[in-house]
C-alpha cells in the first residue's frame, strides 16, 4: 500500500525523538527532514539514524532555501551554495534518503535567468545520479526559472517536487495581479514528480493546513496525480499552528497527528480510485 507520510517538523514545540514516536503512533509510515541546521537540532544524518530506529521509512529530505538566489549570480556565494548542495546529496546518498528537495530562488523575487545558475544546476544533476538521490525542484508561488531547469535536464536525476499549497496560492496572487501568470504545476511535468507536499491554504498566504481545510480541489488533485504515474508517498507539509508553532504540548500534538493521519488516509482512498478508473478507461 502507498505509504504515508508527514513532515518531521509539523509545527508543535517538540524534540525530534518525541516527533517522530508519536509520528509512528498515529500511524504513518514515513517522514521528510530539514537537511540543515536549525535551533536544537542534531546533524541530520543523526535524525535520518532515529527515523529507522523508530520504524519509520525516509520519503525525502528538504535543502535549506537561505541564499537560493545566489544560484543565479556568478561568483563564490554562488559556488558555495552549489558545494554545499552537493555534499548533501551524498549525505543523503549515505543516510538512504531517496529525493533531495531544493528550491531554485527564495522569496518572491526574480532573480536573472543566467548560465551560471544552469551550469551549477547541471553539475548537481551530474552528483545526484552519482549520489543515487533524486533532486526535486520545487514549485514556488513564484516558480522563476523552474520549467526551464527541468526542460533544460531532462535525465531521471532531476525531478519536480508538486508542492499543492504553492500552486493554489501562486494562482490566487496572479489572479488578483500580484504576480505574473506561470504555467500551473505539474502541467506538463506531471510525469517527472519525485515527491509531492500536500498542503492547503485560503489563497491569501502559504499557510501549510491540513488537505480540506482551505480552498484546493483535492479530487483535481488526487486526479492529476492518479494521471501523473506517480508511485512514491502522499506526504503532507503541514503546520498545526498555521505558520507558527504550538508550544500546548504533547497531547495537542497527538490529536493533531492523528487527524492528519486520517486525511492522508482520505486522499490516498480518493488517489487509488481514479487510479483505478484511469486504469480502466485504458483499457476500453
Amino acid at each position: 500500500m502507498r505509504p504515508l507520510g508527514i513532515y518531521l517538523w509539523f509545527g508543535y514545540d517538540l524534540a525530534p525523538q518525541k516527533s517522530l514516536e508519536l509520528i509512528r503512533a498515529a500511524g504513518f509510515d514515513s517522514v521528510s527532514l530539514w537537511w540543515g541546521e536549525y535551533s536544537g537540532a542534531p546533524d541530520p544524518g543523526v535524525q535520518a539514524r532515529w527515523v529507522g530506529e523508530n520504524g519509520l521509512s525516509l520519503d525525502s529530505a528538504h535543502f535549506p532555501d537561505k541564499g537560493a538566489d545566489t544560484l543565479w549570480k556568478p561568483g563564490s556565494a554562488g559556488d558555495r551554495l552549489a558545494q554545499t548542495v552537493r555534499q548533501a546529496l551524498f549525505q543523503c546518498g549515505e543516510a538512504g534518503v531517496p529525493v533531495l528537495v531544493m528550491h531554485l530562488t527564495e522569496g518572491f523575487r526574480q532573480p536573472p535567468f543566467t548560465q551560471w545558475g544552469m551550469e551549477r544546476l547541471r553539475r548537481l544533476a551530474d552528483a545526484a545520479a552519482e549520489a543515487k538521490v533524486r533532486l526535486a525542484l520545487e514549485n514556488l508561488p513564484c516558480p522563476y526559472h523552474l520549467a526551464e531547469a527541468l526542460e533544460a535536464l531532462p535525465g531521471p536525476e532531476v525531478g519536480l517536487c508538486w508542492d499543492t499549497g504553492h500552486a493554489y496560492f501562486g494562482r490566487k496572487m496572479a489572479e488578483r495581479g500580484e504576480r505574473k501568470p506561470f504555467p500551473a504545476f505539474p502541467g506538463r511535468f506531471a510525469s517527472r514528480i519525485a515527491a509531492v507536499h500536500l498542503h492547503d491554504n485560503d489563497g491569501t498566504w502559504d499557510q501549510h493546513r491540513l488537505p480540506f481545510e482551505g480552498g484546493i480541489d483535492w479530487d483535481a488533485a488526487m486526479r492529476e496525480l492518479a494521471c501523473s504515474g506517480y508511485e512514491g508517498g502522499l506526504h503532507l507539509e503541514v503546520q498545526g499552528a498555521f505558520g507558527g508553532f504550538r508550544e500546548d504540548g504533547e497531547a495537542a500534538a497527538r490529536v493533531f497527528l492523528k487527524r492528519a493521519h486520517t486525511v492522508a488516509r482520505r486522499l490516498r482512498g480518493r488517489l487509488e480510485q481514479y487510479r483505478q478508473e484511469e486504469g480502466n478507461s485504458v483499457k476500453e
